[in-house]
């Protein structure tokens, strides 16, 4: 899949953990949130998205997310920081 250099160059943070602090904060502009990623994980993170009104992409894979940001394992969910 080609990824955007939009998405390349951006300032990201990886991990559950992280990105929902990111979101919390109010500094997440776009999340992330892997298509293979196991839904009873997944769900609880989009819904704070939602409630925080971050829109929320699903379109990577959780091994391309973490190419994306340049860790050495797969990861489930990354945001874009303002």
């Amino acid at each position: 899949m080609e990824i955007d250099d939009k998405i390349i160059n951006a300032e990201k943070i990886a991990g559950l953990k992280q990105s929902t602090k990111m979101v919390e904060a109010g500094r997440a502009k776009v999340a992330y949130a892997a298509h293979d990623a196991q839904e009873h994980v997944a769900a609880p993170f989009m819904d704070l998205c939602k409630t925080a009104k971050v829109e929320v992409v699903r379109t990577y894979s959780m091994k391309e997310l973490g190419e994306i940001c340049r860790v050495e394992v797969p990861t489930a969910f990354m945001v874009i920081v303002s």
